[in-house]
């Protein structure tokens, strides 16, 4: 049986079993969900594994200022679930960009993902294009038999937006 080390914020599922939410130590509620996605890759033999993941915080929470380190090791926990799920799953985020943050946030899933040692475990290819609005990225398991596949035709979503 697999086992998940938790290391950011206790996760609370959600009815649907696929989402949850998490509470800061500053009582900021956060809800993490998924959706299916496969359309930003069609004619893909992986386009029914992939997950749209977004995080925002709940309606009536305001994100306090700074940085707190247990949101990225929550998400990182949020990240293995899903795998422990589904091998083949591929998770693919696309920074909001209705406040002119998202490059601030893609370069947030950067630090989770490289401060976090879990690396070896995952490839993650990240997309920018500026004048189609697009920052995000793909994560994958290393061991996925489209990861080479995968990484590739992350490359090519901004041109879905232009």
């Amino acid at each position: 049986m697999n086992q998940l080390l938790i290391r950011g914020y206790t996760l609370i599922s959600q009815a649907n079993g696929t989402d949850y939410k998490f509470i800061t130590k500053d009582f900021v509620t956060y809800n993490a969900v998924f959706g299916s996605a496969g359309e930003f890759f069609p004619g893909t033999t992986f386009a029914k594994h992939v997950r749209l993941f977004a995080i925002r915080p709940a309606p009536g929470s305001t994100p306090t200022p700074g940085t707190d380190p247990l949101i990225a090791a929550t998400l990182v926990d949020i990240f293995e679930l899903e795998f422990l799920k589904n091998k083949e799953a591929v998770i693919l985020y696309i920074c909001d960009d209705s406040d002119k943050k998202e490059l601030v946030r893609l370069r947030k899933f950067d630090r989770v993902f490289d401060n976090t040692n879990i690396h070896n475990t995952y490839k993650k290819s990240t997309f920018s294009d500026k004048q189609a609005a697009a920052y995000g990225g793909v994560i994958c398991l290393s061991s996925n038999p489209d990861s080479r596949e995968i990484i590739y035709a992350a490359q090519h979503i901004p041109d879905l937006f232009a």
